[in-house]
C-alpha cells in the first residue's frame, strides 16, 4: 500500500508499506466493492505467479490486470492463464514506445509489422492494435495527436487472418519497455511480473 503524507493525505512517492500484506490489501478492495464505493477492482503488472497467490484467498476475481504487453512482449502464458480466470487484460503502451532514436525497438517499424499495415491499407499502429484486440486484450494506446488518435479508434476495416496473428506474436522478444525504478527492487519485480 502506498504512504501518505499525515498532513495532506497525498502519496509520498517511492514509498509503500510494506507491513500490509497482498491479503489485507485485497480484503480492503473488496470492501469498497461491498459498500458500494466501486463497481471493479483489479491488479497492475502481476505475473501469474502473484495472480495464483491473490487468487488463492480472493472473494472476488480481479476484473482486470493492467500489463505492458505489445508485439515485443507478448506475455502468451498470461494473456492465456488471465482468460482462464476471468480476468481481462488490459494493455497499456499497446505498440510499445515507438522512438525515432531507436528503431530496432520499434514496433512499428518492424517490416512484419509494415508489410501487414501495407497489405491492409492502414497504419501500423492499427495492424497492431488490431492484433491485440483480435487476441481478446484490451488496449490504451496513448498519443497527444488529434489524428493519432483518430486513427487509433479506426479499427474496423480490417482483420487480421490466423497467419497474420501467429505472424505477430513471433515478434515477441520478451523485452520490457517500462521497467519501474526506486522502490522496486529486482527482487521484488520478479515476485510481481514472474
Amino acid at each position: 500500500m502506498c504512504i501518505r503524507d499525515r498532513d495532506t493525505g497525498s502519496p509520498v512517492m517511492g514509498q509503500f508499506d510494506q507491513e500490509v500484506s497482498l491479503e489485507e490489501t485485497w480484503a480492503a478492495m473488496e470492501g469498497l466493492i461491498d459498500e458500494g464505493l466501486v463497481r471493479h477492482i483489479g491488479v497492475s503488472n502481476f505475473g501469474q505467479g502473484i495472480l495464483s497467490e491473490l487468487l488463492g484467498f480472493a472473494n472476488i476475481v480481479p476484473y482486470c490486470n493492467q500489463v505492458e504487453t505489445h508485439p515485443f512482449l507478448v506475455q502468451p502464458g498470461l494473456v492465456d492463464f488471465c482468460r482462464e480466470q476471468g480476468i481481462k487484460v488490459v494493455a497499456y503502451h499497446p505498440i510499445g514506445k515507438p522512438s525515432k532514436r531507436e528503431p530496432d525497438n520499434n514496433c512499428l517499424e518492424h517490416p512484419v509489422v509494415r508489410a501487414l499495415a501495407s497489405k491492409h491499407k492502414s497504419t501500423p499502429a492499427q495492424v497492431v492494435l488490431k492484433w491485440q484486440l483480435q487476441r481478446g486484450v484490451t488496449v490504451i494506446p496513448k498519443s497527444c495527436t488529434e489524428s493519432r488518435i483518430q486513427e487509433n479508434i479506426q479499427l474496423s476495416g480490417f482483420c487480421l487472418d490466423s497467419e497474420e496473428m501467429t505472424e505477430m506474436s513471433l515478434l515477441d522478444r520478451n523485452q520490457h519497455f517500462c521497467k519501474p525504478g526506486f522502490p522496486w527492487t529486482d527482487e521484488l519485480w520478479e515476485r510481481v511480473v514472474g
